[in-house]
């Protein structure tokens, strides 16, 4: 396949319309993308696939690169890609407006990069209740503008700065499943999986200007910044399970159990942030003539301290305590009642009460809690 694509680029967006520190330049962009897919069945239960994909773009600023006059009169410098050539994705970022605040020995960041994608697939069904499936594939992860240019503090006496030597993150993947139905009543799904990280974005220890510290805050701070500094693994299994009950009664739930370990500057290997404790959801559902009922509990087990990744272990701000005063993630669930009833063909009517029991919990190193008891109505028109 070949698809090419055609932005028309913008000189800026307004800053006061945007509230932006800087407004945002937006460059002509033309994209080429090419892929090929391949699919062969050797025998009616058996059949194999294969693709690639890559894309490339080019971008042309036109003459409509510079600064920006507000209509305050305040002159502002760009944020955005302005020439030049990229694979896949592209990050330009400017720091010279903000120097007066972060004065950093560098002035921009801009990363350019990309990856041949693919995968390779096979599917055998030994008979109609039956199937057993494996692939391998590739992917990356390019950084997000929080990556490469936050200031935050990260944790208490540390503080995170941009890199602009940041790049892509590589995955490798691997995966086998199996999905098996009884007698149209149990339907039964496993898959396993692992998954190599290369270049793995992680915050570590770093120096802004030779400095390994500096003042943040009107505190001394460590410095550090997101890196390409890990190798990390991940693996898992996920459980899938589906019962038709009688009298239009249902039952389903998905589980999932990973573990991850990521390299350490010191040579060691720690748990990884990217495997979460296990977590699943389970749903009772009830359907008859127009009216559909969910009862659903989504969970997630506990993380202890010793099993946090070593990245972890400090943020206060995010983690609770243990009876030993240390952080960890606590295990939480919650209950939620959905409904949905079709007035007609037009119209639906649904409502919901969502953590019924009003539990106060946080999905694992999210940093934010999950909303307390709530409810949701709402009118649904198809035209």
């Amino acid at each position: 396949t070949y698809a090419h694509s055609k932005r028309d680029g913008s000189r800026f967006y307004w800053a006061d319309q945007m509230n932006l520190v800087n407004p945002l330049h937006m460059a002509d962009r033309e994209r080429d993308k090419y892929g090929a897919k391949f699919e062969w069945s050797p025998m009616e239960s058996l059949s194999l696939q294969a693709q690639y994909s890559e894309a490339r773009d080019d971008y042309d600023d036109n003459g409509l690169n510079g600064n920006y006059t507000a209509p305050n009169g305040n002159t502002l410098g760009g944020t955005g890609i302005t020439d030049g050539s990229a694979k896949l994705f592209s990050l330009d970022a400017d720091f010279s407006n903000n120097a007066a605040f972060y004065p950093f020995p560098f002035s921009q960041a801009r990363i350019s990069d990309g990856s041949l994608t693919g995968h390779l697939g096979a599917v055998y069904r030994p008979d109609p209740s039956w199937v057993l499936k494996g692939s391998l594939a590739t992917a990356f992860r390019s950084p997000n503008v929080d990556d490469v240019g936050k200031v935050f503090d990260s944790e208490p006496g540390a503080v995170t700065v941009p890199n602009p030597d940041l790049k892509a993150e590589y995955a490798w993947n691997a995966d086998l499943g199996m999905a098996k139905v009884f007698r149209d009543r149990l339907k039964l799904e496993l898959s396993a999986y692992y998954t190599r990280l290369n270049k793995a974005m992680v915050r570590r220890d770093y120096q802004l200007g030779g400095q390994d510290s500096i003042v943040y805050d009107g505190t001394l701070s460590r410095v550090q910044a997101i890196q390409n500094a890990a190798v990390a693994d991940v693996y898992g299994i996920q459980v899938g399970l589906e019962i038709k009950l009688p009298a239009g009664f249902g039952f389903s739930t998905d589980l999932n159990w990973q573990q991850g370990e990521e390299d350490l500057d010191d040579g060691t290997r720690s748990p990884s942030r990217h495997a979460a404790p296990f977590f699943g959801q389970s749903r009772l559902t009830y359907r008859a003539d127009r009216l559909e009922l969910q009862f659903y509990v989504p969970y997630q087990g506990r993380r202890r301290a010793e099993d946090l990744p070593v990245e972890e272990r400090n943020k206060d701000e995010i983690y609770a305590k243990d009876s030993n005063g240390q952080n960890f993630a606590p295990s939480w669930y919650t209950l939620n009642l959905k409904g949905h009833y079709d007035l007609s063909k037009t119209f639906s009517l649904g409502a919901g009460l969502e953590n019924l029991t009003d539990q106060r919990y946080r999905p694992y190193s999210s940093g934010l809690s999950g909303p307390g008891r709530n409810f949701i109505l709402s009118l649904q028109v198809n035209f």
